[in-house]
């Protein structure tokens, strides 16, 4: 770190070590309110995965991975904040503490570079585990979304390790100039970059989520979440604008105290904002209430790892369906076995008219084309009448049979 000149450093006022002007505690505030969100929010997406929709995957993953430098990043900074004093003017902050505090203000930018780019690599992932089935241009264009986001998070990895050389210029003290790249310019088209991908991710999903036919709570959650990814996008602006400040003036540990509150908010919001919606089948189960009402077929001898190649994993969708030949077994009153894919492919609904057509029919061209003006209620009236009043949806969203359906006329 190359020192100002010495009529700057005269120009300082005096050092104060005992009772300096601070910054406060809105970033340990900030920690503590959403650092256990974001734990909370990723167990839940865990749970979900691994024990009610057992469809655990790449997107999860790479969630999972981000977790390890955004928990870094909360200790580092705020260990720089209260024990490096990196929340007071430059002038009020002894000279070890800067030189350490330069060290961990390179590594909090390469955690938080790594956090970021797993998280909407993730969020990007889950939309094309989604829509990776469909046909047309934009399961290609998530696919290099995700090529994007990586390249630029890997470039910024290394350019932020070797912006000086040696590296340990960075955090040396020195009134000559030094091999550094222009760290301004470097780090405010960094910034740049990535908040525009911040927007990216947060844009893409739409044209999957404005094809669902959600029910109006399902439609506040998903609005809420993308206020909340638009949250990250604003907090991702904020701290470039701050980062930029920060590099062109001598007072660094007084404006890096906004870089770190903006950075805190753009991790943690959009870590949890990549796991909400996996979380889905979660609250369907425990607070139905929640999610307004839903149908979930679920086969009792899937596990974790194996394919999920049959499921239609619509995380916001309004049926969630995984399709296997084994059995489910079904313990209603007077209930009989029958395994999902026989009910699903053995049926046939007599609509008006006299038409015949399958439930496996019925349901793919739902799950297919949530566009078409099916609600939940079309769904429920659909086994009601199919069954005759013999179907119900059970606890844990089963499927029961309260008694065996008749043979269908050949």
């Amino acid at each position: 770190m190359q020192l100002p000149s010495l009529e700057i450093l005269a120009s300082w006022p005096a050092p104060n070590y005992i009772d300096p002007e601070t910054r406060g505690w809105s970033n340990a505030v900030v920690n503590i309110v959403l650092y256990p969100l974001v734990c909370i929010a990723l167990g839940l997406r865990v749970y979900t995965r691994l024990r009610i929709s057992r469809s655990f995957g790449w997107d999860d993953w790479l969630i999972l991975l981000s977790f390890f430098p955004t928990s870094a990043f909360m200790v580092v900074s705020l260990l720089s904040e209260f024990s490096l004093k990196w929340n007071r003017h430059v002038w009020d902050v002894p000279i070890p503490d800067i030189v350490l505090g330069l060290k961990i203000i390179i590594s909090t930018q390469v955690l938080f570079n790594m956090g970021t780019t797993l998280t909407k690599c993730s969020m990007l992932a889950l939309v094309y585990r989604i829509v990776s089935k469909t046909s047309g241009i934009f399961p290609k264009v998530v696919i290099a979304a995700i090529a994007l986001v990586a390249v630029q998070g890997t470039l910024f990895f290394f350019m932020v390790i070797f912006q000086c050389r040696p590296v340990s210029a960075y955090w040396t003290l020195s009134f000559a100039p030094q091999a550094c790249i222009h760290q301004s310019t470097h780090l405010l088209v960094a910034g740049i970059i990535n908040t525009v991908t911040d927007l990216l991710t947060t844009l893409l999903p739409l044209p999957t989520v404005w094809g669902l036919r959600l029910p109006f709570r399902q439609q506040a959650i998903v609005v809420l979440l993308f206020a909340a990814g638009l949250l990250v996008t604003a907090a991702g602006g904020v701290r470039t604008y701050y980062t930029y400040r920060d590099t062109v003036s001598f007072d660094a540990t007084w404006n890096t105290f906004a870089v770190w509150l903006s950075s805190s908010v753009e991790l943690y919001v959009g870590t949890i904002c990549a796991s909400l919606p996996a979380t889905k089948k979660f609250f369907t189960v425990y607070a139905p209430k929640i999610m307004g009402s839903s149908v979930f077929l679920r086969s009792k001898q899937s596990s974790p790892g194996k394919s999920q190649s049959t499921q239609d994993d619509i995380e916001l969708g309004i049926v969630d369906i995984i399709q296997r030949p084994d059995s489910v077994a079904n313990r209603g009153k007077g209930g009989s076995e029958i395994s999902i894919s026989s009910f699903i492919t053995g049926v046939a609904n007599r609509g008006k008219g006299g038409s015949e057509t399958s439930l496996s029919t019925f349901i793919t061209d739902g799950l297919e084309a949530r566009r078409s003006r099916d609600t939940i209620e079309d769904i429920e009236g659909f086994f009601e009448t199919l069954s005759r009043g013999a179907v119900r949806v059970g606890s844990r969203d089963s499927l029961v049979i309260e008694k065996s359906l008749p043979p269908l006329p050949k």
